[in-house]
């Protein structure tokens, strides 16, 4: 099946904020109705948070790995929006 994937930055992984869904990549906001109908044809795109958590972090530990820490900085904040908790994200997004 093939994801609905946000306009500015490609990403597929949505969160639910004041009835829209946004990119957990970029924050772009979508109106969830418009985001309904563009599910037609079997086309789908995950609004969650527990699942995002897990897809911010891979993506923030990539970039850390790669070099470029402003860019694994910015993720690892986002990843404290939804988990404060997280030991990794606080320490790395400093």
């Amino acid at each position: 099946m093939e994801r609905i994937s946000c306009d500015s930055c490609g990403g597929s992984d949505f969160y639910e904020q004041d009835g829209f869904a946004v990119c957990i990549f970029c924050r772009s906001k979508y109106d969830i109705t418009e985001l309904k109908k563009r599910q037609v044809g079997g086309m789908s795109a995950e609004v969650s948070s527990g699942s995002s958590v897990q897809t911010l972090l891979d993506k923030a530990e990539k970039h850390w790995k790669m070099g470029d820490k402003a860019k694994a900085k910015k993720l690892y904040a986002q990843v404290l929006e939804f988990d404060p908790s997280n030991d990794v994200a606080r320490q790395r997004s400093k």
